[in-house]
């Protein structure tokens, strides 16, 4: 069981909804489309091998988001052998923008167990990403973003979890100290880790499979809880 808590933060892809290698495909499909508008004969062949390198290399060293328009603009180059115009790296920005708020779904249940939480706790989404906007446009797409007191995005931040500012700036929005707060996550660095060591209580989600596999190191945080459905988190409450 976990200790009672004021604030439940919770990670977005593959805790509250699933982000994985369908929605990827879904990312990579729209922005194939315009690639092959703009630069007709490119090869997409290595396109997924950049996209999971640029998602994982944000964990390296000093955990720096990239912004979505250096991320859109180093793809290009590298698939094109030169960087995009201006006017071509916008329309790629809207149009991943627009894929990404287009693959999200919301998963049977999820809403019930906010509508629960939200009864008792304040609730916060914090989230790895590098455009603000496409989350904040997926949660009003999905109805769930009127259960959140707060909402941190990596693009906004400058960092990713499990970089302390993340957990900083999501106590400062959630208006709790951090060991008022547990946090529900599947990245075990970026979630379980950064929140530790953070000094908030931290629950392992197992639901889905992520596409940053972090193994437990030596040495890690213990988590405080594991579930592998959402609705889980209800019972250790």
């Amino acid at each position: 069981m976990l200790q009672p808590a004021s604030a439940i933060l919770f990670d977005y892809g593959n805790t509250l909804i699933q982000f994985g290698p369908s929605q990827l495909a879904q990312e990579r499909a729209a922005l194939s489309v315009l690639l092959n508008r703009f630069y007709p004969g490119i090869d997409l062949s290595q396109m997924e091998d950049i996209r999971l390198r640029q998602i994982l290399s944000v964990y390296k060293g000093d955990f720096k988001e990239s912004p979505f328009e250096a991320v859109l603009a180093e793809m290009v180059n590298e698939l094109n052998g030169a960087p995009p115009s201006d006017q071509e790296l916008a329309a790629l920005c809207e149009c991943r923008e627009q894929a990404f708020v287009d693959s999200i779904t919301l998963p049977h249940g999820v809403e019930d167990v906010l509508q629960k939480l939200k009864a008792s706790h304040r609730l916060g989404l914090v989230s790895n990403y590098p455009c603000g906007s496409s989350i904040r446009r997926s949660l009003e797409k999905i109805g769930i973003d009127s259960y959140f007191d707060a909402v941190v995005i990596s693009g906004e931040v400058g960092y990713v979890k499990p970089h302390p500012d993340m957990f900083r700036v999501s106590c400062e929005k959630i208006g709790f100290p951090a060991d008022a707060c547990i946090f529900v996550g599947d990245n075990w660095l970026g979630d379980i880790q950064g929140a530790k060591q953070a000094g908030m209580q931290a629950v392992h989600t197992t639901e889905y499979e992520p596409y940053e596999c972090f193994e437990e190191q030596p040495g890690d945080a213990d988590v405080d809880g594991r579930i592998n459905q959402l609705v889980e988190l209800l019972d250790l409450l």
